[in-house]
């Protein structure tokens, strides 16, 4: 039931986005034109990964770092990265829901949502990379949970 109410509360914080296509880069967010584009966005068939990207314009470890590493990843594997800029009220509340059902408060951006993992920064040094991509690998072999399913 939980799950219910989790997916209705996405279903409408997106609804109410107003997003940017996305052209492959991460920091854009995918146009959801209608009901029926939204429902099938957030409830796809499981047959890709998906990493849910939270983030700030003003955070330079999220412009510097964590994006392009996203586009990175995009470009390398079949994965899709849904970011959303923490600038809109909406993302805001869709990030406090998505912490949530992970049992996390909402802290400081970048964070990443992968499967069942979580990731809060990010560095220069390459160790948060490192284990992304690896859960990324793991995910692409094993299959992965999708975080707005959680």
């Amino acid at each position: 039931m939980m799950k219910k109410i989790f997916l209705v509360m996405v279903f409408s914080l997106l609804l109410l986005t107003a997003c940017e296509n996305g052209t492959g880069n991460v920091t854009q967010e995918p146009v959801l034109n209608d009901e029926k584009e939204l429902y099938d966005e957030l409830m796809h068939d499981g047959e890709n990964v998906r990493i849910y990207y939270f983030w700030s314009r003003t955070c330079p470890f999220c412009t510097r770092y964590a994006s392009p590493f996203l586009d990175e990843m995009e470009q390398e594997y079949d994965v899709e990265v849904l970011s959303f800029e923490l600038g809109d009220s909406r993302s805001r509340e869709l990030f406090r829901e998505v912490a949530q059902s992970y049992g996390k408060n909402v802290g400081g951006v970048p964070h990443i949502f992968l499967g069942s993992q979580d990731w809060v920064g990010f560095d220069g040094t390459g160790r948060i990379a490192g284990q992304i991509e690896s859960k990324i690998v793991g995910c692409l072999e094993n299959g992965c949970e999708d975080p707005f399913v959680r």
